[in-house]
């Protein structure tokens, strides 16, 4: 839409005589508008592709772990499907990439 707008400014600055200095001040506005839209595009879109890629990375664990008791440790599903874990004096927390939380009392 900016694109639009500069396109615009250029084309009536070719029609008809305009404060030269305006039309630069209006310009240089619409452009920073522009590459400040631009880059938070290109960010949105970095954002999209990590959560994809998350994403898919826990639909596989979870496929993978589907209707199978887990027999070994693979630290692949492990920090695919575990954000962090909070450990205290009586228990650990695992809290997972989706939110949920499981707490684990430790025995003493």
């Amino acid at each position: 839409m900016k694109d639009e707008q500069i396109e615009a400014l250029i084309a009536e600055n070719q029609r008809c005589a305009l404060d030269q200095d305006a039309c630069q001040s209006a310009y240089a506005e619409l452009d920073t508008t522009y590459r400040k839209t631009l880059a938070r595009r290109t960010s949105l879109e970095k954002d999209i592709a990590a959560n994809t890629a998350k994403h898919a990375a826990i639909t596989t664990t979870l496929n993978d772990l589907t209707g199978e008791p887990v027999s070994e440790f693979h630290p692949a599903q492990w920090s695919a499907l575990i954000d962090h874990a909070i450990v205290t004096e009586d228990a650990i927390r695992f809290v997972f990439r989706t939110g949920e939380q499981v707490r684990i009392a430790l025995k003493g």
